[in-house]
């Protein structure tokens, strides 16, 4: 799992079932033979693309194990993408795939952004991450959601929410790789920042975080799902202090913190 790219696909669902929960609707069973494995395959795909790059990527321990592995995972990848696309032409109404329209749209533009060695691209590039992640695992939910929901706007203070925990996500993630990315010439938001800026961004955000996840919960009742999102909020900003000597194992517990609220859902 601590290479696998599974953390990713975790916290997707973790935030899908979110979206889910405050649309008042469910996710379909094929939703998860079609966007996790969608998720799951995209990023390795770009960490092998990462890892074959000789322009100076860093030789952290995921870069290494894809670089390994490279055929196996370029194999599964390529049939997770595959499986998807055939669920999804099969299986998927046409809202739906308007979802995927915009979704694919944001992933292009990722890579357009990627190209750039702009520093304002290189912050619109991170915020188009935590924005393209946020949109994965909601769109779905959005799009069989009533109409009278929708109107409601109940569901937004929960998006914002989940849309600023990612990015709060994202600046801690682009703090590991800050050092070699400046070396190399990658631009990236804490590159642009630099490290001490990046921190109190992301800092703030989490506080911000706490205090929307407070005062949502009381104006909804919902303490468990309020309480949770106020935990993540929390090991965000003490983990935005921790850094230690295995980037890899940091990364691991950044990201495995938006999968916390599948130990809640049940309870809900």
């Amino acid at each position: 799992m601590r290479y696998l790219n599974i953390e990713v696909v975790l916290g997707l669902v973790a935030l899908a079932q979110l979206a889910a929960w405050s649309l008042h609707t469910q996710l379909p069973p094929l939703w998860y033979a079609v966007v996790p494995l969608a998720t799951w395959a995209l990023y390795t795909l770009d960490r092998i693309i990462d890892s074959g790059d000789a322009s100076g990527v860093p030789q952290t321990g995921r870069h290494t194990f894809h670089a390994r592995h490279r055929r196996g995972l370029l194999l599964a990848a390529c049939g997770a993408i595959v499986l998807a696309v055939v669920v999804a032409v099969i299986a998927f109404p046409l809202r739906y795939w308007l979802a995927a329209v915009i979704l694919g749209c944001a992933t292009l533009s990722h890579l357009l952004l990627q190209r750039s060695r702009s520093p304002h691209m290189a912050v619109l590039k991170d915020v188009n991450v935590a924005t393209t992640f946020t949109l994965a695992a909601w769109a779905i939910p959005f799009a069989d959601a009533s109409s009278s929901i929708i109107r409601s706007m109940s569901w937004l203070p929960l998006f914002l929410l989940t849309l600023e925990l990612v990015m709060v996500d994202v600046i801690l993630l682009s703090r590991l790789d800050a050092e070699d990315d400046a070396r190399h010439g990658r631009p990236s938001i804490a590159v642009v920042l630099g490290d001490r800026h990046a921190l109190w961004l992301a800092q703030a955000l989490a506080v911000v975080c706490v205090l929307a996840s407070a005062w949502w919960m009381m104006a909804s009742h919902a303490f468990v799902l309020g309480g949770s999102l106020m935990v993540m909020s929390i090991a965000y900003l003490w983990l935005a202090r921790w850094r230690g000597n295995d980037i890899d194992r940091t990364r691991l517990y950044l990201e495995l913190v938006l999968s916390f609220p599948l130990l809640v859902l049940p309870f809900l």
